[in-house]
């Protein structure tokens, strides 16, 4: 059985959209909520926010599985 993607194409879009924009506090905090409530639809038991030189990774622990989300610039 295939497995789905985590997002959908309009979710992939706007968290893009976010992670384009984040240039001050206000926007930081859009983005934060808009990846918490991903989270709890899809079920995560937790968030990881993995800090990289230039990047930051996301990922959601579903069903005891780290899946990518996205990767923050």
């Amino acid at each position: 059985m295939a497995q789905q993607p985590l997002l959908t194409s309009d979710e992939a879009q706007k968290l893009t959209h976010l992670t384009q924009e984040v240039k001050d506090p206000q926007q930081m905090v859009k983005l934060a909520e808009a990846i918490f409530e991903l989270a709890v639809l899809r079920g995560a038991s937790d968030v990881h926010l993995e800090p990289y030189e230039t990047e930051a990774q996301v990922r959601f622990r579903i069903d005891g599985a780290l899946q990518d989300v996205i990767t923050i610039p």
